[in-house]
């Protein structure tokens, strides 16, 4: 079973261009967001898949926790499922057709950290269809929070892995990768739609440009 957690304020126009793709594969998805961002509310608020959390996340005078976040919804997690996989998503990655296979055939052991191999980052939409004028992403040795994926198996080993309240985006990711005692990549090729690095403290930027029909 794959479990998915995904923080997205602001995002609804990426989330439009990604979700119906992620959730072919997802199988529960907790999307949180706050209770002001009504597009993200509306878009995704009827789907059975989708259990959306709202969070406060310009508490104790942070910018935007997104750690504080991500901690509640594992908290959730934890408490309803005794084994699965915990996928850390974000709301601008888009899953590669081969995610599932790859996953099937992938023997996930606890303790360890997964994350793709590859990376390519575009900036419109049209670009993205035409798979072209692309960013090839250099930095997946880090294993950065745009995709973390675990394997949580009480039986096995009850670790129970959570992020730390931060007060931006910028490091609690990588707070979290600390945790593992081992990291692997697994052979996919995801897709991040928007620029890089320009929302640690939300989404400010139109960094994405919508310029053709969604598909």
């Amino acid at each position: 079973m794959l479990v998915c957690i995904t923080v997205s304020t602001n995002y609804s126009d990426i989330l439009q261009v990604i979700m119906s793709q992620n959730l072919k594969f997802i199988d529960k998805w907790f999307i949180i967001t706050s209770k002001s961002d009504k597009s993200t509310i509306n878009l995704i608020q009827n789907n059975k898949k989708i259990s959306v959390l709202f969070y406060d996340f310009q508490n104790n005078n942070n910018i935007f926790d997104k750690g504080g976040a991500i901690k509640m919804a594992q908290e959730n997690i934890y408490n309803l499922y005794s084994e699965c996989l915990i996928l850390l998503l974000d709301s601008d990655i888009y899953l590669p057709d081969n995610f599932i296979d790859v996953i099937k055939l992938t023997k996930f052991e606890v303790n360890i950290l997964y994350h793709p191999k590859k990376r390519l980052d575009f900036y419109k939409l049209s670009e993205f269809y035409g798979k072209k004028n692309y960013f090839d992403y250099p930095w997946m040795k880090d294993f950065q929070g745009f995709f973390q994926l675990y394997y949580y198996n009480t039986e096995i080993n009850n670790k129970k892995y959570v992020y730390q309240e931060s007060h931006n985006c910028s490091q609690c990711d990588l707070l979290f990768k600390n945790k593992f005692e081992k990291k692997n990549h697994i052979d996919i090729t995801v897709y991040h739609l928007g620029r890089n690095g320009v929302n640690w403290n939300g989404r400010k930027d139109i960094d994405f440009i919508i310029d053709t029909e969604i598909i």
